[in-house]
């Protein structure tokens, strides 16, 4: 029966010291290392994700301005081919949706984002970016009722 008995010699309490502090040394590098990852990839993700919008600004420019139906679908059916692309939707000005080419949204765009450029917005299960297309008019360079006026 003596020889049952656990004896608490130095490396006993060593043992029992160490491997306790070990596991939580352990855990925490885990959990370090988890963290350092899902940062890695999310960046990656958004480096991604901002240039494919930036496409979809460079490509939507045109349809989106001209509302044609057919040139809208074409080009969101181009950013939709791209498999980082989970759907594509294209807003008029009074954010009424034109076209949506992908997954049912859980609702819709209803005020315009408030930075003029690239917004994100991060969802439970995705990431969404909104890229406004802007017209500006610009002035022309020769006023022709003034060259008018001054021939005239």
């Amino acid at each position: 029966m003596s020889r049952l008995k656990p004896i608490m010699t130095f490396r006993v309490k060593a043992l029992l010291f160490m491997i306790p502090l070990l596991l939580l040394m352990s855990f925490v590098h885990t959990w370090e290392s988890i963290r350092a990852g899902k940062e890695v990839i999310r960046s990656e993700i958004i480096k991604r994700a901002v240039a494919i919008t930036t496409l979809a600004t460079k490509t939507g420019e045109l349809p989106i301005l001209s509302g044609n139906p057919e040139q809208l679908k074409s080009t969101a059916a181009f950013l939709k081919s791209n498999t980082e692309v989970a759907a594509v939707t294209f807003y008029d000005n009074k954010m009424t949706p034109l076209i949506h080419d992908g997954r049912p949204l859980t609702g819709h765009l209803t005020t315009p984002p408030a930075a003029s450029a690239l917004s994100m917005s991060e969802e439970q299960d995705a990431f969404v970016f909104y890229a406004p297309v802007f017209t500006e008019k610009a002035q022309d360079d020769l006023n022709l009722e003034k060259v008018n006026q001054a021939l005239g």
